[in-house]
Formats: C-alpha cells, structure tokens, sequence
C-alpha cells in the first residue's frame, strides 16, 4: 500500500477503523520509518488533549483503572490477556503492534506509583536486567512512562515453570537436574557480579525453567528489583536502596542480611545458592523455623539441618558444596560462583554423576501442558505468586514477619509476596521481666539504662505480678492457671527488650539503627494484635528478637 493519509493515521491511532484496514496498516508501519514517526507525532497530540470519549482500544491513560483486553499502551502494545494483579501492579500479555511481537508488560498500580520508592525498585529491575549480556536473565526490551506517570516495563514472554513449581509438583530435583540448573544460575550471576550487581532475593520462585524448541529448558533468572551494585558508579545508575534496611525473602537471607554489621556483598549470592541446592535436592529447606524472628535467629546463630539427614544417599562431595555456600562467616564460602560452579561440577564428576557441558535441562510435559508464563499464569508464577492474601491471613503475615518487616524491609515478589509463616505454638507463655515504661530514644547517642532485675515472674490475667499459692482441697497447693498474654504484659517486656538494646549500644558506643527498627515494629504489632493467637505469635516474635540481641 502507499503512505496513508494522516486522517487513516488518527483513524488508527483512535481506534477505528475496520480490523482488515488495521492489519494492512500496521504492516505498512513495521517496513515505513515515515509514518511510524507521524504515528508517534499523534499520540503524543491525543496525551495533550481530554477527549470527552473514548473508544475501547484507544490510547489508555491510566488514571484509577488499568487497561483491559484490546486497549492499546503507548501507541505500541495491545494488551492481549491479563496474566495477574496484585498489590503492587498487573501484568499482561501484550502484542508489540509493529513488530509482531509477544511481550510481557508490567504495569504499576496508580497509586503505588506514587510512591517513590516503589517506582526507583521498579526501574531499578530494568536497568539492572539491561546491564547483564546473557541468555539466562530474563530481557528487558523497553520502559516507558504512560502519560499519566505510571511507569511499564516490557520483557521477554517466557513460557514454563519456576523451579518452585517443579519441586511443588515432583519433590525434588535429581543431583544431575540440580547440577544443570546450578550451572545456568551461576552463569547469570557470574555476569551480574562482573558488572558490579548483587541480586540479594535469588529464591526457586526467581529462577524460571523457560521452554525452548526441541523440549529443552534453559534458565532465566527473574526479579532484579532488589539487586544492588558494589561498585559505586553501577549503584548510582541503579539508586534505590539504603543501607541499614534489611532487603530480601527471610528463607533465602544470609546472616549478614539478616544482621547487617557492615554492607553485605556478593557473598550474599553464594548462600543463597546455597539455598537453592538443599532445597532442589532435599525437597526441604535449611532452617524451617515458624516464625521470621525465629528463623532470622537460626539463620544467624544456629547450624543449618545436616543435608545428609534429609537425604541419606547424596554424595558426600555435593553436601561438602551445600555446606560451604551455607557457611554463616562469608569468608569461608566460595570466593566467586565460578568457583562454586567448578566445585559443583567437580563434586558431581567424582559421585559419578554425568552433566556434561552440552546437556541440557528438560522441559517436562506437564509444565508445557500448564501454560505458565513467567510473568504470570494459571498457577503460581514469578510475577503474581501470592499476589492477593486474604484479609485474615495479612495480620498473621505482618505479625510473624514482625521485625524483619520493619522500615520496608521484606521485600518479597513484585506483586507483593509476603513470607508464609505458620504461628508458633510455645508450650509454655514467655515470662516477661516487668519495667516501669521507658520512653523510647531514637536519636542520639545511647541512653544510660538501669541493670534489669534478675527475678523473672509469670503473667497474671489482669496483673502482672504473679498471683500466691493458695492451698486447694485436701491441704494441697491449688494448681496455678495458665498465665494469659496481655497487650500490657507484651509491652512490658518490650520494654525490658529496649533496655537490653540500650545495654548493648552503650558497650559498643554506637546505635543500633536496625535493631531499634526492629523494636518500633514489634511495637506496632502488639498494638494490633488482640486475639490470643495474635497475641501469642507477638509473643513468639520478642522472644526472638529478644535473643537475637543476647550475645
């Protein structure tokens, strides 16, 4: 056809036209430079203006809805279907109008996109993914801003199944299988690392097995929105993180994570890793503590469960691997992952185990027949699982996850995941040590705190102070009732909590920013907890964090 009109062009632009009329024009843009331009010159009059209507697939300004199936995105993409909606965002299968193309494109709900936080974790995913060069990292192949100011991001459409959804369906992974994917894993870290970035959330659920012709699987790893770059001038492209705020998914975090004594480094990664390997091999994780606060004490003070406990046969040279990743002091892990790669592979070699260079992973009929996307789908995928908790399960959440949520400091999947955690059951209430109220001090140089009495007493239903024993029939003492948490009770023992903080502040002669952030959101959630289950998960919480601050 020749060059159109410009009213065949506003026609389009607009909407209209019939769906033959389309098709010829957009196959006239892929191949005319010309009126691609003019195309562009158009939507960006139409953003200008306020129509008083509009048509269904025109432009979309999203202002309080997202765009619907049809509705075209910047002039450039035709949202197909809708793969999921969570809390942060949606994202879409879309069809990039003039090349054909499918896409996957992530889109921020307006009104997280007002804050800006969010947004700099958001771009901080497309820059970081553009900066790596390899096959095992999920493309990002453009950004842009809708004219509302809601910001999209368009990646590679991947079909598959995460590594997470492979061990939900089969249980664990072979030693080969965990080899092949190890492999693939550390090549894209290899890379990110080369350019200075730490990925700080690597988890089964951010490494995708993406289908490929001939039923093989490579690869992709996903969610770069928390990494960061130990190289100053990478990290300035990147911006977006602090230091201090605790940043990742609890099961998968170092303890230099979990308790930051200096800023972690790419070390982070090989525990993480590590990780990984338990869980593909054993079906099971290292520390499977209840609660976030209990697990961050594991994981900072307690050794891991023996992977040969889990899984008797494994060869003894791949748990040596497991174990070296899982060391709590970094310097005792694997220096790089390409180190961890060869010992891996060297470790598989001597158990007999054969992943050659050429083997590749197979993609299995089940996750072909599932349709998932890796940006979404029927069942969990990366960028919806845990997209939408029920309302009664959110409290739960936030009070298990307690401290480690504190200052933003969890950040899970894009579309807002938050840590299972199941509410502690203790065989017996934590006994509080009581305290006249102290007001809390967060800035300056730490207060001088009064030694907390050594006695310790039970909490009574309605006091604090523990009731006598009274003698009961036949002579004997009357048997005691069950102690009952109170929320009074529960700031009580914050409040000894605080004490102990201050004590270990003014020994070191500095403040404890984190842990202090820790205690305001332990604060808050005895404010909102009521129930005895809630009540008790608080509970389970400060003891806790209560031993995570005794040497």
């Amino acid at each position: 056809m020749g060059h159109p009109d410009e009213q065949a062009l506003a026609t389009f632009v607009g909407g209209g036209g019939s769906s033959s009329e389309r098709e010829a024009l957009e196959a006239h843009l892929d191949t005319c430079g010309d009126c691609r331009a003019l195309v562009s010159d158009l939507v960006r009059q139409r953003r200008a203006s306020t129509p008083a209507r509009r048509a269904p697939t025109e432009e979309v300004r999203i202002t309080e809805a997202l765009p619907s199936v049809g509705d075209v995105i910047d002039g450039r993409y035709r949202v197909a279907r809708v793969l999921g909606k969570g809390g942060m965002g949606c994202v879409y299968e879309a069809d990039q109008i003039h090349l054909n193309q499918k896409v996957a494109l992530k889109l921020m709900l307006p009104e997280v996109a007002a804050d800006p936080q969010a947004v700099d974790r958001f771009l901080r995913e497309a820059r970081a993914a553009a900066l790596l060069r390899t096959p095992h990292v999920c493309r990002v192949l453009d950004l842009g801003t809708l004219a509302s100011g809601t910001p999209y991001l368009a990646m590679e459409y991947l079909r598959g199944e995460t590594v997470a959804q492979r061990l939900a369906r089969a249980g664990r992974f072979s030693v080969e299988e965990s080899v092949l994917v190890m492999r693939e894993t550390s090549e894209a870290l290899e890379e990110a690392h080369r350019q200075g970035i730490i990925h700080r959330d690597l988890k089964p659920q951010n490494l995708f097995l993406a289908e490929e012709p001939g039923g093989h699987a490579t690869v992709k790893v996903l969610d770069f929105g928390i990494a960061k770059s130990f190289h100053p001038d990478v990290e300035k492209g990147l911006r977006g993180t602090t230091v201090g705020v605790i940043m990742g998914s609890p099961q998968y975090m170092a303890p230099e994570q979990v308790n930051p004594k200096r800023e972690p480094d790419a070390r982070i990664d090989l525990w993480a890793l590590g990780v990984v390997l338990y869980q593909m091999l054993s079906g099971a994780l290292p520390f499977e503590q209840q609660s976030v606060m209990e697990l961050a004490f594991a994981i900072v003070k307690k050794p891991h469960v023996p992977l040969e406990e889990r899984v008797p046969s494994l060869p003894t040279a791949v748990v040596r691997v497991v174990d070296r990743c899982l060391a709590k002091d970094p310097d005792r892990r694997f220096p790089s992952v390409a180190s961890f790669r060869a010992a891996l592979e060297s470790a598989a070699s001597e158990a007999d185990v054969t992943a050659p260079a050429g083997r590749r992973l197979v993609s299995t009929p089940s996750a072909a027949s599932t349709a998932v996307s890796a940006h979404g789908g029927a069942t969990e995928a990366i960028a919806i699982e845990a997209g939408l908790v029920p309302a009664r399960r959110r409290l739960g959440l936030a009070l298990g996850a307690a401290a480690l949520v504190a200052a933003g400091g969890l950040v899970g999947l894009w579309m807002h995941e938050e840590p299972a955690v199941v509410a502690l059951d203790p065989a017996t209430d934590p006994r509080p040590v009581p305290q006249p109220e102290v007001p809390p001090d967060d800035a300056g140089a730490p207060a001088e705190l009064p030694e907390p009495p050594d006695a310790a007493v039970a909490i009574g239903p309605d006091s604090n102070t523990p009731e006598p024993d009274l003698p009961g029939a036949g002579g004997h003492p009357r048997p005691k009732p069950t102690p009952r948490l109170t929320q009074a009770a529960l700031r009580t023992r914050l409040t000894a909590a605080e004490k102990l903080l201050r004590a270990n502040e003014k020994g070191r002669g500095d403040v404890d920013e984190v842990n202090r952030r820790l205690l305001a959101q332990l604060r808050r959630d005895v404010e909102a907890a009521h129930t005895g289950d809630e009540l008790r998960r608080v509970a389970a919480s400060i003891e806790a964090f209560e031993r995570l601050l005794r040497p």
